[in-house]
């Protein structure tokens, strides 16, 4: 095990305690470098960052129980049930989060029982500098989940309280606790360090050094990418007797806290209260229904006009879905023209032998948004390997790829979203399903910024039309939250780890596009392509990713 992550080989945090599985102590030298940053420069070398111990391996109270710890990215995804051997043997003993400030960053920690153990509890000593501030942070256990593959997969994030902070880990089992740190628009740059502290029956057996490097830097209230995310009305069904409209504002503000929008305001347009979240910068988009009362509220306001947006027609595949969309959005485009129009779609369907889906949609669509995978440059839609755009390898070899006409028919006007969903069922292709890695989960947002696209739709966070706890027929697609129970101890929205890598993947692209304007576009690609080179080619290194946006956080920085 190794003794500490800095997301490459090298040593850069003074490491004054032996850490979690009590190897041998580690010297560092501050000529040691990461990203052309010596250790000595990145961090003061002569701040005691924790209090100095004989070592953090306690005896368990059970002698015969063994009980392993381990740090790995928060990205990595240790499943439940089986001997995380490989991940363990990737895994430190300590940690360091790298983040910017008004953002959220995770650390994982994962506890393995070779032969069961009980009783056990994690707590963290709290976040600090040498100056007294603090970090805000939350512990989270994680739930897995089950799916049709036979696999357990490590999921749902439940916060600690008093019903769920004693855990008891079965033979040859995991369970991993997620550590989130929040900073704010005011945090002082710099590093902070603490414990986070693992206990059997409350006594000590692990203590595990935490860190966390702050760029002085902070990310946007209002994202680089525009979002929109479905909250289907399932939510009612599932643990809660809360009115219906409390109950979807309250799952709508913990939707926007992580600064993505879902498709639909808690309130009416024309309600008062909807202008406080019209006008949040943190809202980046809305539905909005085809009325004259909204569209004359709307148009006396440019921010809010230029929020909204329609969505009558969903992925047009065939002449006659194509002639709909006509109907509806040449209606809305007389009536209400100042409102932007979408269409989401997977295929570019043939629409008569001179003219194809895009080709149509030219005058009615205002956010063109594709289906991500639909990048491809080789394959048909529906195809077995990889899928493109194009239905037939006719239409692949008469038009330009789709590339090349989204730059088209968005180069006067317009915008460029995309999407993903279920389709393809093929996982070479990112997306977000529930057995796909936590890389694919988040590298998908990497591929945005690369296909220089400003928006992301989901069509779903809280599709339950299956348990999203229980159900093992259901990999997830559009249920990227879960419902709290009352035996949890909590009852309110509860992420996962994969909602967690949206957010985090949209701060991403937040950090790329600050380096594609403070530094220029060639180094903005120069450290996106050591992550993905194009919707097939990525990275499946999480110390290469972790290393990636490492130095592009430094850079940003160093360009401020």
């Amino acid at each position: 095990m190794k003794k500490s992550v800095i997301l490459t080989a090298v040593i850069l945090i003074p490491a004054l305690l032996s850490g979690c599985a009590g190897d041998p102590d580690v010297t560092t030298s501050a000529d040691t470098q990461i990203n052309g940053t010596t250790a000595e420069q990145m961090f003061d070398t002569e701040t005691e960052y924790v209090t100095e111990t004989e070592s953090t391996k306690i005896n368990l109270k059970e002698t015969d129980a063994q009980l392993d710890v381990w740090y790995n990215h928060a990205f990595n995804k240790t499943a439940a049930n089986k001997d995380p051997a490989k991940i363990r043997s990737a895994g430190t003993e300590d940690y360091t989060v790298y983040m910017a400030k008004n953002e959220y960053e995770n650390a994982q920690l994962c506890l393995y029982a070779p032969a069961g153990i009980k009783g056990i509890s994690v707590e963290l000593s709290g976040i600090n500098d040498r100056y007294g501030n603090s970090l805000q942070t939350d512990i989270f256990r994680v739930y897995s989940v089950s799916y049709s593959d036979g696999r357990d997969y490590p999921d749902i994030m439940v916060p600690i309280n008093e019903k769920i902070d004693t855990i008891d880990i079965k033979k040859k089992n995991s369970q991993v606790i997620i550590v989130r740190i929040r900073t704010e628009k005011e945090t002082k740059p710099g590093d902070y360090s603490g414990d986070l502290i693992v206990k059997q029956y409350g006594e000590p057996v692990r203590v595990c050094p935490l860190y966390c490097h702050v760029w002085n830097f902070e990310i946007p209230d209002t994202p680089n990418s525009k979002s929109a995310m479905g909250i289907w009305d399932q939510i009612k069904n599932y643990g809660s007797d809360t009115d219906y409209k409390e109950l979807y504002k309250s799952y709508y503000d913990f939707v926007i806290d992580y600064r993505i929008s879902p498709y639909y305001l808690p309130y009416d347009v024309t309600d008062s209260q909807a202008d406080a979240y019209m006008s949040d910068p943190r809202v980046t988009s809305f539905i909005v229904p085809q009325t004259t009362a909204v569209y004359d509220k709307l148009k006396k306001n440019d921010d809010w006009v230029n929020k909204a947006y329609f969505y009558a027609v969903d992925e047009p595949s065939d002449k006659a879905a194509l002639d709909k969309l006509a109907a509806v959005y040449g209606k809305t485009k007389k009536n209400f023209p100042m409102i932007r129009t979408i269409a989401p779609f997977y295929v570019s369907a043939v629409y008569d032998e001179n003219t194809d889906g895009i080709d149509f949609m030219r005058d009615y669509i205002d956010i063109w948004c594709p289906v991500a995978a639909g990048f491809t440059e080789g394959g048909v839609a529906n195809g077995k390997d990889i899928v493109s755009i194009y239905p037939t390898e006719e239409a692949a070899q008469k038009y330009p790829w789709l590339s090349e006409r989204m730059a088209d028919v968005t180069k006067e006007s317009g915008e460029l979203w995309w999407y993903v969903c279920i389709y393809p069922t093929i996982k070479k292709y990112c997306n977000l399903m529930i057995d796909y890695t936590g890389l694919q989960n988040r590298v998908l947002f990497w591929q945005q910024k690369q296909y220089n696209a400003t928006g992301f739709l989901y069509w779903a966070c809280t599709y339950w039309n299956k348990d999203p706890w229980s159900s093992r027929d259901f990999n997830r697609d559009g249920s990227l939250l879960a419902y709290g129970k009352e035996e949890l101890g909590y009852t309110g929205p509860c992420s996962t780890l994969r909602f967690e890598a949206v957010r985090d993947g949209l701060d991403d692209y937040d950090m790329l596009c600050m380096c594609e304007k403070l530094c220029g576009v060639d180094k903005m690609n120069e450290i996106l392509n050591k992550v993905t080179t194009n919707i097939l080619e990525y990275t499946d290194s999480d110390s290469v990713f972790a290393a990636a946006r490492t130095e592009l956080g430094f850079a940003v920085e160093a360009a401020q």
